[in-house]
């Protein structure tokens, strides 16, 4: 397996998620200015350039791979994840993001990117199988409740994000600069 190049760069701490069902956020809600915005500000980033031992490492291909001066055009996978989440909330939100490029498409073009989406999460939720625990408040005679707002140990993620823009193929630096 490769080795990661961000992998060290991104310190690992604890973080409490704010996951119960009534809690406001950001990312969260009907489409508005500001919901988009904080959306766009996790999705959009720039490619980056490696070379081709990095290229290798992680994709070991014959296929011809777009690059520049001997480097290659990558994209660190947080962010397509990040993409796919982001079309997958467009789509349920389709008939108010109809301008949005992807929707463009043939409806069944539009379906396969967005099929397409849900199974690579889903291979990224099963990949990385949080172990945690989820417990549940006992409601008497309803239904209990789940506590999903747990803990777990997360990468930085502000910190892959600036690594990525300081890397930005379009300044010509290099990942491994």
């Amino acid at each position: 397996m490769a080795k990661d190049p961000l992998e060290q760069l991104a310190t690992v701490s604890p973080v409490k998620f704010d996951a119960e069902l009534f809690a406001a956020s950001v990312y969260k809600g009907e489409p508005r200015k500001e919901l988009d915005e904080a959306w766009n500000k996790l999705v959009d980033h720039p490619m980056i350039l490696v070379d081709n031992k990095t290229l290798q490492d992680f994709d070991p291909t014959t296929k011809l791979t777009k690059g520049v001066n001997n480097h290659y055009y990558a994209t660190v996978e947080v962010f397509h994840h990040l993409h796919c989440l982001d079309i997958t909330r467009k789509y349920i939100w389709r008939d108010y993001y109809k301008h949005v490029d992807t929707f463009q498409n043939p409806p069944e073009i539009v379906w396969k990117h967005v099929d397409h989406c849900i199974d690579l999460l889903r291979q990224v939720l099963m990949c990385n199988s949080g172990t945690g625990l989820l417990f549940y408040t006992d409601l008497g005679d309803q239904q209990p409740e789940a506590r999903v707002s747990t803990s777990h140990m997360c990468r930085n993620f502000s910190q892959i994000s600036e690594w990525v823009w300081k890397h930005d193929s379009e300044l010509g630096k290099y990942a491994e600069d």
